[in-house]
């Protein structure tokens, strides 16, 4: 994943965040950070996926829902081209 340099709170989120554009929509790590131990808010579009204590352990909960969505579609597709061949 391709991740975005640290960007200053703005139009996308009021918070300093990073993004990755992805084909689900954009995933956009944002934390406080004007604290000096902020935490990291996952999110994909709007759906909300998890805090993480570091910038790193959050890129990884984004990194997961995909993979875990990706799971998801290869299956629900080999069970439509099992049964529509």
């Amino acid at each position: 994943m391709k991740w975005s340099e640290e960007q200053p709170p703005n139009n996308t989120t009021s918070y300093h965040h990073i993004i990755c554009e992805t084909p689900l929509g954009l995933c956009i790590i944002d934390w406080k950070g004007w604290k000096e131990d902020p935490s990291y808010d996952a999110w994909v579009g709007d759906l909300w996926l998890g805090s993480a204590r570091s910038l790193e352990e959050a890129k990884k909960i984004c990194h997961d829902y995909l993979h875990e969505i990706r799971r998801k579609l290869i299956h629900f597709l080999d069970k439509f081209e099992n049964i529509h061949p």
